[in-house]
């Protein structure tokens, strides 16, 4: 058998972690799910954006996806997705309907700070536009935004089918109005190249980070 400092050595991969807390939204479309960091990830960081990878077990499949963190690591001490319903979604309903504080999930591996949408410094200017979901990364961002002592100018341009799907919009409005960050909330129309050029007429000069599911 191996010796004990073996065995108390931190896994990377592959790695259960446990439920600390759930928070259904929008009556019960999705839901927040907060994971505590693993044995040993006690100094493990993550940028705003960064993305989770997970395995799931649905009866005799394993199911991997990917799922942005609603905060960085400066934010939160947990590692916090938020997962909405899809129609036919095997793994976002097996996680609303079934995991509860107490369960575990198996981590693939640390936080992702890396792709598209990870942002590790505070941009000056920045657009952010997102479309249901895709707004679990662009959250994060805006919670970094409103923590950051530099001034920054943001602008928030989030779509939504109608308003009963709209996520986190009472927090997204209060970091608006503390931070100084333009937000337009939109329920039920499409964006447009007009829309974003007549409301942001500097949107070419920004960094602009994009996240929304397909459809």
């Amino acid at each position: 058998l191996p010796e004990a400092p073996y065995l108390d050595k931190p896994r990377w991969y592959n790695v259960a972690a446990r439920v600390a807390e759930t928070q259904r939204l929008i009556g019960g479309q999705a839901k927040v799910i907060r994971l505590e960091k693993p044995h040993g990830w006690d100094d493990v960081r993550w940028d705003a954006g960064a993305f989770v990878s997970v395995r799931l077990n649905d009866g005799e499949d394993d199911l991997i996806r990917q799922y942005s963190l609603v905060s960085d690591s400066d934010g939160s001490d947990t590692m916090d997705i938020c997962v909405k319903r899809v129609a036919g979604g095997r793994a976002s309903n097996l996680l609303n309907d079934e995991v509860e504080a107490g369960s575990y999930i198996t981590l693939l591996g640390p936080p992702v700070s890396s792709g598209g949408l990870a942002m590790a410094r505070v941009p000056s200017k920045v657009l952010l536009v997102a479309g249901g979901v895709g707004i679990t990364p662009i959250i994060s961002q805006l919670r970094a935004l409103a923590r950051a002592a530099a001034p920054t100018d943001a602008v928030l341009l989030y779509f939504n089918h109608d308003t009963r799907s709209t996520l986190f919009e009472r927090e997204i409005r209060a970091l608006g109005n503390a931070a100084g960050i333009t937000v337009h909330v939109f329920a039920g129309q499409r964006p447009s190249l007009e829309l974003i050029t007549d409301l942001v007429s500097d949107a070419a000069d920004r960094e602009t980070f994009i996240c929304a599911p397909t459809g």
